[in-house]
């Protein structure tokens, strides 16, 4: 008797290839089966959206392979769109950034008379910020100005849309028990509401639950979601064998 696994819903990749690679299946074999390249299943699975023609392509590609593996297409979507909106603002400050640095003036190559060095009045005047007009520092200050309020923006616009953080205490992944009950203790951001397979359950005042789930015999797959009101959900899914 073989265990089952218990697999956290970190990103949306990890969680395809590590089903995929329970059920035994190689990533070829996928492939030749659902009748989607080896190459687009492979940027699903490594979070590279941007190597698929476009979002419409993904999502189609995302549910064939999702009915393949015996998943709930729509929680997986949901998750899709959280990382690609996630991924596209991140692509966005990382060509800032670039960009930035394409700009950065090169001091190496700029030679100063070793009179110059020599003078402390002329080092003391370079000082002087109000005799800096239109120069390389000034550039160089915009620029890294320019990106900061970007990577800002970025994190305030996007902060509602995060899926809060939850964490499951017990039970352990791949449990195998000949008990028909069991509890499930966790822990989650303040002001999420917890559901365990979607019936809501009450946090503490430390944001800490615990709720009894009873099991059937064979295998039992159990959902615990976090969500804000203006947040996407966050998921955890616990797969536990009763003998």
């Amino acid at each position: 008797m073989s265990s089952s696994t218990s697999t956290q819903i970190e990103n949306l990749g990890n969680f395809l290839r590590g089903t995929r690679l329970s059920l035994g299946y190689q990533l070829a074999e996928v492939a030749k089966t659902i009748k989607i390249s080896e190459e687009y299943l492979n940027a699903l699975e490594m979070g590279d959206y941007y190597k698929i023609p476009s979002p419409t392509y993904a999502r189609g590609f995302l549910e064939r392979y999702a009915e393949f593996l015996n998943l709930d297409s729509p929680e997986l979507l949901g998750l899709y769109r959280r990382e690609s909106l996630f991924s596209e603002v991140k692509q966005q400050v990382i060509n800032q950034q670039s960009e930035g640095q394409k700009k950065l003036p090169i001091f190496a190559n700029h030679k100063i008379k070793s009179s110059t060095l020599l003078r402390p009045a002329n080092a003391l005047h370079l000082l002087q910020p109000k005799k800096i007009k239109n120069n390389n520092l000034q550039k160089t200050a915009g620029i890294i100005l320019s990106i900061g309020l970007v990577i800002y923006l970025a994190a305030v616009i996007t902060q509602p849309f995060f899926p809060p953080q939850i964490k499951i205490f017990s039970p352990d992944g791949g449990l195998i028990t000949d008990q028909k009950n069991i509890t499930i203790k966790g822990w989650t951001d303040k002001g999420a509401v917890v559901k365990i397979n979607n019936q809501a359950v009450i946090k503490d005042g430390s944001n800490l639950f615990s709720e009894d789930v009873n099991l059937l015999s064979g295998l039992n797959t159990i959902k615990i979601s976090a969500k804000k009101t203006n947040s996407s959900e966050s998921v955890v899914w616990r797969q536990i064998f009763v003998k």
